[in-house]
């Protein structure tokens, strides 16, 4: 371990805590492929989003795709929450303490 865990209390215990050596991480301007997955289904639900509040100011002629698109929205929501919950930024800031 290149630095002393501050949860190991007693000398000679080791809490197996993952200490990362801050020297050799890199630094990446880009986005994860979980962020760009994320990203794309954001795109689809706002899509999905619009054309519910379009459909509905036509009236009742489009029920079945206002339908439709609702469930579709309800299982993009759900998706997206399950890979924010797979983020590793997410991960590591919630497994921490």
């Amino acid at each position: 371990m290149k630095q002393r865990c501050p949860r190991q209390h007693r000398m000679g215990e080791t809490c197996g805590a993952k200490l990362l050596d801050h020297e050799s991480l890199v630094n990446v301007n880009e986005d994860c492929r979980t962020c760009q997955e994320i990203a794309v289904k954001r795109r689809r639900l706002q899509k999905e989003r619009d054309n519910i509040a379009r459909w509905e100011r036509e009236g009742n002629r489009f029920r079945a795709s206002i339908e439709k698109a609702q469930r579709e929205a309800s299982q993009l929501q759900e998706s997206i929450e399950e890979l924010r919950r797979k983020r590793t930024s997410v991960r590591f800031t919630r497994d921490r303490y």
